[in-house]
């Protein structure tokens, strides 16, 4: 395994411990923050029929959707909700710490 960085700006890179990421990760790529109000965002998903990423916001007790450039609350409440997946019909299937359910 080689260490490698592709610098994407002044103020972000990535780092690629293993050569085997290369042919997944473009050089060319740039990092793309995608909201700042979370206060633990974890689990993202990428929902391709919608082209949005969906994560949730553990602490903030929510879910954020990503679309055509623009970050708004799925779901608030969301039970800290704190992951996500998708099952093989593209739902959404979801973890909540907060009443100790996995739900679609």
């Amino acid at each position: 395994m080689s260490e490698a960085s592709i610098e994407t700006s002044p103020e972000t890179c990535v780092e690629v411990f293993s050569d085997r990421l290369h042919p997944l990760i473009s050089t060319e790529a740039t990092l793309i923050q995608l909201d700042n109000s979370s206060l633990h965002a974890e689990g993202p998903v990428y929902i391709p029929s919608e082209g949005s990423v969906v994560w949730s916001d553990v602490k903030g007790d929510r879910v954020l959707r990503w679309h055509d450039n623009t970050t708004h609350i799925l779901r608030e409440p969301a039970h800290f909700q704190n992951g996500n997946s998708l099952d093989l019909e593209g739902r959404i299937v979801a973890c909540s710490h907060g009443d100790s359910v996995s739900a679609a």
